[in-house]
């Protein structure tokens, strides 16, 4: 939290009444430029003087800078200045879907946009300037990059001039422009930060990239929100421009979005801090020689302490006020911070054992936790660690009951783990889990039988559905030893042909969902057909009466069939 004790200068602001799209920024171009420094971008201890703007739109007969506020869009701030290369009413208020090429080559540009970036044919330039004098030894604001050349291949081609440009005042020194990609020294533009192209160019930097055709603006494609810094003297005047350019031609305008009150110098100790030390320092050094401190606990002055920082060995809330002479008088800004010391720190979740239930099928496994600890520690900053572990999060609170073989009855049973830092105290507590998987219900098949005359092939899938119980969960498949079943490796393809007339094949099951699995055997039998005369037998016999009826002996020619051949049964069809 910050909180800046200098009185603002507030302008009154009056927007007309516009008919707008409902999803539309509002720009209002009524506004000088030191109006919009002033009363818009400049917020904290920050003195602003010589605040002009030679080159802009008024050559054309419009503004090409003005103040905009979210109103009912999305746009990410809330208010602030903007600065185009064509008209600033343009950038918002209706939706317009035509290009925005606004400006004459009569409007120019300014040369140390070019000389800084080194680029050249730059025109319809917007720049502000000022100088300023920070009681800090930085400064800061936020802001985003629209255009129009956010379309097609144009971001592969083009780009148009744009840069923060900084620098001592009265030092004759180069520019330095401060609007560039994070981490780089390379200027933001249409050209450094966009999407892949497919069949023009590669992305660039599209980490920063917000996308196309939002619709909260009336140009093509923004970036994200960007920080522009700076790190200076405190008490020293600098001289700050702001610019923006088409280049090469008036086509397709560019414009940059400055988030309001955010130009501006503060202390700033952090988010809110929670963690396992005895003690942190807090910092609120601003390097500003006749700062002075007043630090707070718990809202009340804490004696003797003026430092720029504080050693904290207790839980609460902190403050720091800071103080700085201003022009004649003295400015004040502040920030706080909660701080918990001696927390016991959240650890991340360990993968889970797994295991199946063995043969008895009692829903009961013993567990080794001990094969979690190097997993545990290795999630954590190297040190010396002690690792317990603990069947209720209670337990692991108050390090009591620990286990290491653990006997679990449950088909998932969470297990807390408990991690001391052998050095600081510092104490981190997670989970994991005991998972037991069911043991496989199946039923040991009958055997396979089958009749052939030589090369008769066995339907093995036959028996699936009896060795599973009909659960589609489990994959059956046979194979021609133990250890091939166990591993699950070289399966037999069904129908298969038996070498032998009785053979034992070996079961694998799997149960797909939890990877568990089951051996048992299959046993084919393949039985000879009897050997028997193929060829047609004829029965004769006398019509003694002329009706055309009589009775045949089926059996009188078997031996005949049957050649000798015993223990078969004949039955006739």
């Amino acid at each position: 939290m910050k909180l800046n004790l200098q009185t603002p200068i507030i302008a009154a602001i009056l927007l007309f009444c516009l008919s707008i799209h409902a999803q539309q920024i509002i720009v209002d171009d009524s506004f000088t430029a030191q109006q919009l420094v002033e009363n818009n971008l400049v917020q904290g201890c920050v003195e602003v003087t010589n605040i002009t703007s030679i080159i802009n739109g008024s050559i054309n007969g419009f503004s090409s800078f003005g103040y905009f506020e979210n109103a009912s869009s999305s746009f990410p701030f809330e208010n602030g200045i903007m600065l185009s290369t064509g008209s600033a009413a343009s950038a918002g208020n209706t939706q317009n879907t035509n290009p925005l090429n606004e400006g004459t080559v009569a409007w120019g540009t300014d040369p140390d946009l070019e000389a800084t970036l080194g680029i050249d044919n730059t025109l319809n330039a917007t720049s502000i300037q000022f100088d300023f004098i920070s009681t800090s030894s930085s400064i800061q604001f936020n802001y985003i990059l629209a255009s129009e050349e956010y379309f097609a291949e144009y971001p592969c081609l083009y780009s148009d001039g744009f840069a923060f440009l900084i620098r001592e005042a009265g030092s004759g020194n180069p520019y330095q422009n401060i609007a560039v990609v994070p981490g780089t020294n390379t200027a933001v533009n249409t050209n450094t930060i966009h999407d892949e192209i497919v069949g023009f160019c590669p992305e660039e930097n599209n980490a920063y990239f917000e996308g196309y055709n939002i619709g909260d603006t009336n140009f093509n494609g923004r970036t994200t929100v960007l920080t522009a810094s700076a790190n200076i003297l405190p008490n020293v005047q600098y001289n700050i421009k702001l610019i923006i350019a088409d280049q090469t031609d008036r086509n397709f305008d560019s414009a940059v979005f400055i988030e309001g009150n955010s130009f501006t110098d503060s202390v700033d100790m952090g988010e809110d801090i929670t963690t396992c030390d005895s003690t942190i320092t807090l910092d609120a050094n601003t390097n500003n020689a006749l700062a002075t401190y007043v630090w707070y606990f718990n809202d009340t002055v804490i004696p003797s302490q003026t430092d720029s920082s504080l050693l904290v060995t207790t839980d609460g809330d902190y403050k720091v006020e800071v103080t700085v002479p201003l022009n004649s008088g003295f400015c004040t800004f502040e920030d706080s911070v909660n701080i918990v010391l001696n927390s016991i720190q959240n650890a991340e979740s360990l993968s889970d054992i797994i295991v199946c239930d063995d043969i008895s099928n009692d829903g009961s496994e013993n567990f080794d936790l001990s094969i979690k600890i190097a997993e545990a520690e290795a999630t954590l900053p190297s040190a010396s660690y002690t690792t317990t572990f603990h069947i209720n999060q209670t337990d692991a609170l108050n390090n009591s009951n620990s286990v290491l073989n653990y006997l679990s009855t449950n088909p998932t049973q969470t297990i807390y783990y408990r991690t001391q830092n052998g050095s600081t105290g510092c104490i981190y507590i997670g989970t994991f889990n005991l998972i037991i998987n069911p043991y496989l219900t199946i039923t040991n098949p009958t055997p396979l039988t089958v009749c052939s005359a030589g090369g008769a092939s066995v339907p093995l899938t036959d028996r699936d559905d009896e060795i599973s119980n009909d659960n589609s969960n489990y994959n059956v498949n046979y194979h021609y030893n133990l250890a091939d079943a166990e591993s699950g490796l070289n399966p037999i393809a069904s129908p298969y042909a038996p070498s032998t007339s009785n053979e034992t094949l070996y079961v694998s099951i799997v149960d797909i969902t939890t990877g568990c699995h089951t051996t048992t055997t299959l046993d084919i039998q393949v039985n000879v057909n009897p050997a028997i005369n193929p060829d047609t037998q004829m029965l004769d016999a006398c019509d003694s009466d002329g009706d055309g009826y009589d009775t045949f002996d089926l059996t009188q020619n078997i031996d005949d069939v049957l050649q000798g051949l015993t223990n078969v049964t004949v039955t006739y069809h």
